[in-house]
């Protein structure tokens, strides 16, 4: 949201503040907008940043806690003729030297109407003058340096106590305005400014210590006395005046208008400290069973670990006594523990595999022999067992023989495979079969492909069984037989 500087905002009275989502800054700062303030001054009014300021502002309109007025109409200026603008350019220097605020901040230069020439009327002034009592409470205490301060002397003519005051007020004589030269709040009272003035002048007086040694707070002294009398004499003009006791009124309005927004919110407070006291407590409920629920995954994972350990010592055990069906099998329930361990992935996987192989030789073999005794249909499945669960190029010619009769789709699939695993082998050289045994296979395989249709392939396979064993009569008997289209 992009607010104008210009413009100003207010508090919304006819809204009901109880149940609005407000923090206490946020709260704070729309108990500041009693009364229409500028965009650009928010910030400097309820002493947040400026962001934070920004976000709580932006936060109080979008809740229709505030709401948004036109800049204020600037005011019409009559011209100023130059002697005022001369008189006016004094005070401004008079201002700037003798009315610095604490911290260094400057006092407004109060405005005057230059149709009139000279110094103000004793009546001018005295309309000008707000009502306001003399004091609020006792006068403004003077400052005083730390009693390790090395300046200190006891051994001088001027105490100690009165050593600490002139001090403190000679490092911070560049910040204090007129009235806190002479120990006084800020009023328009004439006889009020004129006794404090006598009473700082017999404190800071040089003469005040006639004939004593004090040392080097002579010269503080006769700063302070004459910063003092600076001070009396500029405080006697109303203009000087104004500015400081228009911030002692404003100081007391806000003590005031405090006052009242502590009676006026003490509800909305009570209420927020409850809110606040349950956040924390279901804060608390929930930090408990944030506990529990550790204390229950923990005593998990440490169940998870003891059956972890267990499959895994199972699996060992089983792999010693060459049952490698259940080795993988223990290793596999080991791995949906922790999936994602490579050591029980690798174990699991190699276990598997020599177990497909140790079965699918047990079923090869066995199928062998019931071919020799004619038991073909029980050798067929055996074959294929074999040759799904160890895909070696063996395996697969024996079951593309076997099954290319009755399934040709199938018979195919494996004579396909029997092709590729042979190729692999010669490519890696790592079979070492005997050319017999090669003769063979491919002579099974220009079978296979016979019963499949594929006259091309099985002329291939036994022209390549020729080649291994050169003149055999079986071999030249398939290739005459072999009629291509």
């Amino acid at each position: 949201m992009t607010l104008d500087p210009s413009a100003r905002v207010v508090a919304e009275p006819s809204l009901q503040l109880h149940g609005l989502p407000l923090s206490p800054s946020e709260f704070f700062l729309l108990s500041r907008l009693d009364t229409p303030m500028r965009v650009a001054d928010v910030a400097n009014a309820c002493g947040l940043p400026a962001e934070e300021a920004k976000a709580a502002l932006e936060k109080l309109l979008s809740l229709g806690a505030a709401k948004l007025l036109g800049p204020a109409p600037e005011r019409p200026r009559s011209p100023t003729p130059a002697a005022a603008v001369g008189a006016q350019r004094k005070r401004e220097g008079l201002l700037a030297q003798l009315a610095a605020a604490r911290g260094g901040s400057s006092v407004p230069t109060p405005q005057r109407s230059p149709s009139v020439e000279g110094p103000p009327s004793r009546s001018e002034n005295a309309a000008r003058e707000p009502a306001i009592e003399p004091s609020a409470g006792p006068p403004p205490s003077w400052p005083r340096v730390g009693a390790d301060d090395v300046r200190l002397d006891p051994a001088l003519g001027i105490s100690v106590e009165e050593q600490q005051r002139v001090l403190a007020l000679t490092d911070r004589l560049a910040d204090l305005s007129p009235f806190e030269l002479i120990g006084l709040w800020p009023t328009h009272d004439a006889r009020a400014i004129r006794r404090a003035y006598h009473e700082v002048s017999r404190d800071f007086h040089p003469d005040s210590y006639f004939g004593q040694n004090v040392g080097p707070f002579r010269d503080h002294l006769s700063t302070l006395f004459g910063r003092a009398t600076q001070a009396y004499e500029a405080l006697r003009s109303a203009d000087i005046r104004a500015p400081f006791v228009d911030a002692e009124i404003a100081r007391r309005a806000e003590i005031a208008r405090r006052a009242k927004l502590v009676d006026d919110s003490s509800r909305q407070q009570s209420e927020m400290r409850e809110a606040m006291a349950e956040a924390e407590a279901a804060a608390r409920r929930y930090e408990r069973a944030a506990r529990r629920a550790l204390r229950h995954r923990e005593a998990l994972d440490a169940a998870m670990k003891v059956q972890l350990d267990v499959y895994v010592q199972d699996a060992v055990a089983a792999e010693q006594l060459g049952n490698l069906a259940r080795a993988a099998n223990a290793w596999r329930l080991a791995l949906q523990i922790v999936p994602q361990d490579a050591t029980l992935r690798d174990n699991w996987q190699r276990c598997l595999e020599v177990a497909r192989s140790k079965r699918a030789t047990e079923a090869f073999n066995r199928a062998l022999t019931l071919r020799e005794i004619g038991q073909m249909a029980e050798a067929v499945t055996l074959l294929v067992e074999a040759a799904v669960a160890h895909p070696t190029a063996e395996h697969l010619v024996y079951a593309a023989e076997a099954v290319a009769p009755k399934d040709k789709a199938r018979g195919r699939e494996f004579a396909l495979g029997a092709l590729d695993a042979l190729r692999a082998e010669s490519m890696s050289g790592g079979a070492g079969r005997r050319p017999a045994d090669l003769a063979r296979f491919h002579v099974m395989l220009a079978r296979a492909f016979l019963h499949v249709g594929q006259q091309h392939t099985a002329r291939e396979q036994a022209a390549i069984a020729d080649r291994h064993r050169p003149g055999d009569p079986e071999i030249r008997a398939l290739l005459n037989s072999i009629k291509l289209p």
